[in-house]
């Protein structure tokens, strides 16, 4: 799903119907300790998901929630978008660089590649990649839109507008999103809701903020089912022996 790593995708054991994606890390465990203590001590809904971990001679086997598709596939298939499922999108990932700011922290990488979208139409960012963790501590001082990645972010949200024919009804919050973000180095002003406190606001980030208000649970799931029929796939099939 991202590019250059092996996902395996397989059948829990005991629960046949629940799958499960695991990335192989050639690494012995003890060098792979800190990172699963970073993972369990900075989880968050927005981000991929720990299921387990097992080892095996100098090999480590990640388990992780299973994941459909990335957001490049997304943008790879002939499908047009919605303002919602840019909304949809957009969000959790907000939500999840809020929550390393809050504590300190940052992406280190985001991409259209590190962001995942799963058969029911949830959003999950990329935290580990290649055995290697994607987020760094960074001071109060140094913490804007580039080093937050809301620069990165503005980038995937011009590329999905753009998969649209130009005469597409977008609307003037949708079309501001990008400017949006790359001047905000509080993602939680973009999701505040307005109503709550409309004088702490600007008026900009005031209609951002109704504009997310538009997301409902389960908003992406057929965009993921119709982008999977046109996306492509490296995989291989495995005999079991």
């Amino acid at each position: 799903i991202s590019q250059g790593q092996s996902v395996f995708l397989a059948r829990h054991r005991e629960s046949k119907a629940a799958l499960v994606n695991i990335h192989l890390v050639k690494q012995p465990f003890p060098s792979v300790k800190p990172l699963l203590e970073t993972i369990c001590r900075f989880s968050h809904e927005s981000f991929l998901g720990l299921l387990g971990c097992y080892c095996w001679e100098d090999q480590v086997f990640l388990v992780w929630e299973p994941v459909e598709l990335s957001v490049s596939h997304i943008l790879a298939s002939r499908c047009t978008i919605t303002e919602e499922e840019i909304v949809a999108i957009v969000r959790p990932v907000l939500e999840g660089i809020q929550y390393l700011r809050d504590r300190g922290r940052a992406l280190a990488a985001l991409s259209a590649d590190t962001m995942l979208l799963t058969e029911s139409g949830g959003v999950k960012i990329v935290y580990v990649a290649a055995g290697m963790e994607l987020s760094c501590q960074i001071g109060a001082a140094e913490m804007d839109a580039a080093t937050l990645k809301l620069f990165a972010l503005a980038e995937v949200v011009e590329r999905l507008i753009m998969k649209n024919p130009r005469q597409y009804p977008w609307s003037a919050e949708a079309k501001s999103l990008p400017e949006d973000l790359k001047t905000c180095s509080l993602p939680g002003e973009l999701l505040r809701v307005s109503l709550d406190h409309p004088s702490q606001l600007r008026n900009a980030l005031t209609n951002q903020s109704n504009f997310f208000r538009k997301v409902e649970q389960g908003e992406l799931k057929m965009l993921v089912n119709a982008a999977n029929k046109t996306a492509y796939h490296n995989l291989e099939s495995f005999k079991r022996i």
